[in-house]
């Protein structure tokens, strides 16, 4: 039986594929309403990253602990997605967890 998700407005998919250098994408992604759609090239995001030591400490601590949830859930029998529950908070702890062992004194501003 098809698998149905929903990404709202806010929410993203495919985020994975930015930190799994083997990640499959499963099933079509179809929109019921007109929407904007942000894609992002893997390969020129990480050449930009690599450019800014700082940014690139942190996105390297945010990709090992993005990885490491995601390994919990399959550790724990669960299923990962490319539209997984976009929880705000669940992402904003990881990025701070990121930032806190960073070698750099940065503080988190909302943009």
């Amino acid at each position: 039986a098809p698998r149905h998700a929903s990404v709202r407005h806010g929410e993203w998919c495919c985020e994975p594929s930015l930190w799994v250098d083997s990640w499959v994408h499963v099933g079509t992604l179809k929109s019921r309403l007109n929407s904007k759609v942000t894609t992002v090239d893997v390969k020129e995001f990480v050449l930009i990253v690599h450019r800014y030591a700082r940014v690139n400490v942190i996105v390297s601590l945010y990709a090992r602990n993005f990885v490491q949830r995601l390994n919990k859930v399959v550790g724990d029998g669960g299923l990962v997605s490319d539209v997984p529950p976009c929880d705000a908070t669940k992402t904003q702890q990881l990025l701070e967890r990121s930032v806190a062992t960073s070698p750099y004194d940065i503080v988190i501003s909302d943009v």
